[in-house]
């Protein structure tokens, strides 16, 4: 399969976007206080490396393999991805503060819109 490069730097701009708005709307929503400069770049860098370049990088790979096609595609590999995250995530919450599972499971929550919404992104703006 030929890969279309700006068509593939589009999407992972706009997979980057999204998850940054989904911080930022954890961030209101919990309303959070004024973010350093350090985790603001921190944030930026993890989004763009874990949720945008790398999820594009195996879609443009895989994308022949999975047997159906659309948007169907991303909303299978956001639950796939949500799933394979869900028991580290889980250990080390509840590990780490394990009488606060409505923290975790928030978490986990913002982590399953995050998923949804950034390879939902990934499908509408990169169909090949």
């Amino acid at each position: 399969m030929l890969v279309e490069f700006p068509l593939l730097l589009t999407a992972i701009a706009f997979m980057t976007i999204a998850a940054l708005a989904v911080d930022l709307v954890r961030d209101l929503v919990f309303k959070t206080h004024a973010v350093s400069p350090a985790r603001f770049s921190d944030r930026i860098l993890v989004n763009l490396l874990f949720f945008a370049m790398l999820p594009a990088t195996l879609y443009v790979w895989f994308y022949p393999l999975v047997p159906f096609s659309g948007v169907r595609v991303g909303i299978f590999l956001a639950l796939l991805m949500f799933l394979l995250a869900i028991a580290p995530t889980f250990a080390v919450f509840h590990l780490h503060t394990p009488d606060q599972k409505p923290a975790t499971l928030g978490h986990l929550f913002w982590l399953a819109i995050k998923y949804l919404l950034v390879y939902g992104t990934l499908t509408i703006t990169y169909q090949p």
